[in-house]
């Protein structure tokens, strides 16, 4: 579709609504379209200009969909303005007798033989195409004629002569045939030990065999040893299969032998084992147990479709996928629409028409099963298979597979009609070895937002400074205005090779930190030197906002949006020389040696200076210098504050460096709202300080890393100081790279092996990283992730692993991860709570902050910090019920309100739009006021004006008309008493609701 932005865009919904693929291309122009004709007259001008040879072969036009006379400049005029009648060309070429086609293109998707694929071109894919049009009839083809060096090729065309022999199916050995693609005999095995049904594979007659690549080999997928399951156990009378486990692949090749051992009845029961053998031994592949009665179908869930879900666009899936290592041929390209709703996905799979003759088409069931990459992203294989029943055949299938864990789901399949198909109880899947992972790298894009922008009406604050916006922040915290915005200069790199401001860059760590621990409050928006307002001014200037967005820059007028996005990396050589310096600072520590140890391996680098405030005396320090020396490779190991310029300037005057990786830092976790000018000071200094001291200092260097963090990229909630000072490193890794200097930061997720800087989480925080969405990087991967950051020419990459479910799980993803976490269905706007609803809801949420597997284990009535709450999972359980809810919840909502009893009666009475008790308002700011000061307050003098306090209200609560000053010593010792027995109970936790 091309044409008028608007028209095609609602064009483009419809499809989509309807479950079709729909991809908008970036193109220059609306090509083919009125949107062309402004340039018609001055196109056509130089088209005349231009000198058309003869065609040397037939060429079809898809301008008249037939031969036409392309040596005039109106062809070309009409070419580029009317449609392109594609089908046309076919159907005249089919008229013609023409049968085959072959696309040439990087990305072929209009017929089934491509020559080319989107950075995967070579010359063995090249005349791997050609031989499938050869193979297919197209006998005219002539290979090109080699002049250089090496086996020659014959100069005549292919001729259609078999120089192999052709596979037979064996005679039959047993007492009965199987009519079955994969198996052709069948004999009972003496002593009563059970059924042998074996065959043998033959591409020639099974072709699709060989399309199911993984990782560069081709495997029977485990789908056809569910098939052979299934038949085997037709063959027995026990048509269902318990449990299936996949031991070994099989790697697929002419002639393999195939056998399926079937053992005894035991009361209705069998064992299955299968086999194969392509040498002289034998390999079990799978075993399990075949049942007598496959299960009942399920209730119909096919029967309206499409299913009233969210349409996943799978435009690139097959394209991914080979990129992850799983190249898949025609026929395993059966997934053709896909829904997804929550934890479910729906999908429409076929397999390659013709044989009938499968229990379950290994290609049609295992499409079904590919479309858990679109739950989590992860390409992965069947393990074990437990409750498989079938009961039709089919060709084309409904799908439906609800994800039941990290790496296991049930399927259901059903026909056209909605009628059961087949059913797997149970998967459970890993990942193969040798896979492409896709978890990271990744890198912020900035796309063009088209939406309605406003002039902000609240206010602006025109930020320098981390440490200035810092104290902002924390008075803005204390008003009741809702939200304020963060108006910043050159802090983002919109366009590729745009400088950034380094200084600038921290204060969005600073506020995407604060937009963590208080969303909807902050706003960041980034302008560059054309025409934006930064100079303080109060009116805000060309600072504008658009919608709920968080983030924005504003270039050139245009609204831009961050985006995280995949970034694909190709291997290239190193860029260290081994004969150069490494300097790593941090390099004592735990992340510093490992990098160390894999720079000597991988790189080959022999000269390493290692650096740490505690030099050779760190822990660890002298075997660490001698696990290099054994790889071949001289550490010198130096005590040096990277802090202190004038200590970095004496360590590189003697010691020169060629290369840097600068992995040194600390933390000092708290609230935003606590955050104090030391503890950022703690942090800023060793990381953004040392870094800036670095790149002054050093010169003409192969490579500069920074160790950055996701912190800076994503926000972290508690870590606004550790946010900032990593976001100016990606900021310096940027302007470095505008100006043409080396430069790449990475900003990490955690590492799976602690260090120094993730040896204190505790197992809450594990959870709650965990619910965030972010899983630990195996060492293995962050360094494979390491080596493709030398090279990919970005500065900036976010090497994080995402649990996507459990992103699509904690609820709208944040603005920054929409592009790879589709958002969940919202609560409905006019649900009713009920007081049981709320403390349900509040009950559970404070078990999934904890950590707990059951809301049962949080007792309603026990106060949050007897519990195991602290400022963060504070912070956490108010987001969590701010978005399920639709509420602006304060940040101290579990120091007001202490249990979750009395949190849920505060949740409720706002949900229902009426204000809290003004006097309860107060005694809760008066607690968090208590609370806040404990620990330097004088303990005695308070509880004796509290409890002076409490025996005058319970004076009136009783209806007594004598004021306290009018009262005798023995009354008011006597209200004391009772205001202290009362208090005691409090204390005590004894109290079960609010007016006790």
């Amino acid at each position: 579709m091309s044409g008028e932005e608007a028209a095609v865009v609602e064009v483009a919904e419809v499809w989509r609504g309807r479950g079709r693929r729909v991809r908008r291309l970036e193109v220059s122009h609306a090509f083919h379209s009125a949107r062309m004709d402004p340039v018609l007259e001055e196109f056509g001008r130089v088209a005349e200009g231009l000198s058309f040879g003869e065609p040397q072969f037939p060429v079809v036009s898809t301008v008249t969909g037939q031969p036409a006379d392309m040596g005039e400049a109106a062809y070309w005029v009409r070419q580029v303005r009317e449609p392109v009648r594609f089908a046309d060309a076919v159907d005249w070429l089919r008229g013609q007798g023409v049968t085959g086609f072959v696309e040439v293109g990087p990305h072929p998707s209009l017929v089934g033989n491509g020559l080319m694929r989107r950075q995967g071109d070579s010359v063995e894919r090249l005349f791997a195409a050609l031989g499938r049009l050869w193979a297919d009839g197209a006998a005219r083809w002539t290979p090109p004629a080699t002049t250089a060096p090496g086996t020659r090729v014959p100069s005549y065309a292919f001729q259609h002569q078999h120089y192999w022999l052709r596979p037979t199916a064996p005679a039959p050995v047993g007492d009965g045939r199987i009519d079955h693609p994969l198996l052709q005999d069948a004999m009972e095995l003496p002593d009563d030990n059970g059924v042998l049904l074996t065959g043998r594979l033959a591409t020639a007659a099974q072709p699709w065999l060989t399309e199911h690549v993984v990782s560069g080999s081709p495997l029977l997928p485990g789908a056809a040893f569910v098939d052979l399951a299934l038949r085997a156990g037709e063959h027995v009378g026990c048509p269902a299969v318990e449990d299936l486990t996949l031991e070994a692949p099989l790697v697929v090749a002419d002639g393999v032998q195939v056998s399926v051992t079937v053992g005894p009845d035991r009361a209705g029961r069998r064992s299955v084992a299968i086999h194969s053998r392509a040498d002289d031994e034998w390999v079990r592949h799978a075993t399990g147990t075949l049942g007598a009665v496959p299960a009942a179908p399920r209730q119909p869930w096919a029967r309206q479709w499409p299913p009233q879900a969210e349409a996943v666009d799978l435009d690139a899936f097959y394209d991914d996928l080979a990129d992850a290592g799983f190249a898949y041929g025609t026929a395993f390209q059966g997934l053709r629409a896909a829904w997804r709703d929550g934890d479910t996905l729906y999908a429409e799979v076929a397999a390659p028409p013709g044989d009938t003759r499968f229990a379950l088409h290994p290609a049609l069931l295992d499409a079904a099963i590919q479309i858990v990459t679109v739950a989590d992203d992860r390409a992965k294989m069947p393990f074990s298979f437990a409750g498989i029943s079938r009961w039709r055949g089919a060709e084309h299938a409904r799908v439906r597979l609800t994800v039941t864990g990290e790496d296991t789901c049930a399927i259901g399949l059903a026909d056209e009609s909605g009628a059961p198909v087949a059913e797997v109880a149970s998967l459970a899947l890993r990942r193969p070895a040798g896979a492409v992972a896709q978890d990271a790298p990744y890198r912020v894009a900035w796309p063009v937002l088209e939406a309605v922008t406003t002039e902000p009406d609240v206010p602006v604050h025109h930020a320098t400074s981390p440490v200035e916006t810092l104290r902002v922040i924390q008075d803005f915290l204390g008003t009741d205005t809702p939200r304020m915005v963060v108006a910043t200069r050159n802090a983002v790199p919109v366009r590729t090779g745009e400088d950034v401001d380094p200084q600038a860059a921290a204060v969005w760590g600073l506020v995407r930190s604060a937009q963590s621990e208080h969303p909807g409050r902050f706003v960041l928006v980034d302008g560059d030197g054309d025409g934006y307002s930064g100079d303080g001014g109060g009116d805000g200037g060309k600072v504008r906002l658009a919608g709920e967005e968080p983030q924005l820059a504003i270039r050139a007028g245009a609204v831009h949006v961050p985006r995280l996005e995949r970034v694909r990396t190709e291997p290239l050589p190193s860029p260290l020389s081994p004969e150069g310096t490494m300097l790593v600072t941090g390099g004592t520590g735990t992340l510093g040696g490992t990098i160390a140890r894999h720079l000597a391996v991988r790189h080959g680098v022999r000269h390493l200076l290692l650096v740490s405030r505690s030099g050779p005396d760190a822990p660890g320090a002298a075997a660490l210098a001698a696990d290099l020396a054994a790889l071949g490779a001289t550490a010198d190991i130096v005590a040096c504050d990277v802090a202190d310029r004038e200590a970095v300037a004496r360590l590189l005057a003697a010691h020169p460096v060629t290369s840097v990786v600068h992995a040194a830092g600390t933390l000092a976790d708290t609230v935003v709202e606590s955050l104090t000018p030391q503890q950022f000071a703690r942090v800023w200094e060793p990381k953004a300080l040392a870094a800036r001291h670095l790149h002054e200092l050093t010169s003409d260097l192969e490579a500069f890393v920074l160790f950055s963090s996701a912190a800076g990229v994503l926000g972290g909630a508690g870590q606004a100081n550790y946010a900032a000072a990593n976001a100016y490193l990606d900021g310096l890794a940027a302007h470095r790279h505008a100006g043409g200097q080396p430069a790449v930061s990475l900003a990490w997720g955690y590492w799976a092996e602690a260090s120094g800087m993730t040896g204190h989480l505790t197992e809450a925080d594990r959870h709650r990283m965990a619910r965030a969405g972010v899983r630990p990087l195996p060492t293995a991967d962050a360094l494979a992730l390491f080596d493709a950051a030398l090279t990919a020419g970005t500065p900036v990459l976010t090497a994080v692993r995402f649990d996507l479910p459990a992103l699509r799980r904690a609820g709208d993803p944040p603005a920054l991860l929409r592009e790879l976490v589709r958002t969940r269905r919202r609560q409905s706007a006019d649900h009713v709570w009920t007081q049981a609803d709320v403390l349900q809801l509040v009950v559970g949420r404070a078990a999934l902050v904890l950590g707990h597997s059951s809301p049962e284990a949080v007792n309603p009535d026990q106060a949050f910090t007897d519990i195991g709450f602290d400022s963060l999972t504070a912070v956490e359980l108010r987001n969590q019920l701010d978005a399920d809810t639709g509420l602006r919840l304060p940040a101290t909502l579990v120091f007001d309100h202490p249990t979750p009893t009395r949190l849920a009666a505060f949740v409720h009475t706002r949900l229902h739009g009426t204000d809290p008790d003004p006097l309860l308002a107060e005694l809760d700011r008066l607690k968090s006021a208590l609370d806040a000061t404990a620990a330097d307050a004088d303990y005695e003098t308070v509880a004796t004006r509290l409890e002076g306090l409490l025996a005058a209200w319970t004076a009136k609560r009783t209806g007594s008309v004598i004021g306290v000053d009018e009262a005798s010593d023995d009354e008011l010792f006597s209200l004391l008493d009772d205001a202290h027995r009362r208090t005691e109970v409090i204390r005590s936790g004894d109290s079960r609701n609010a007016e006790e």
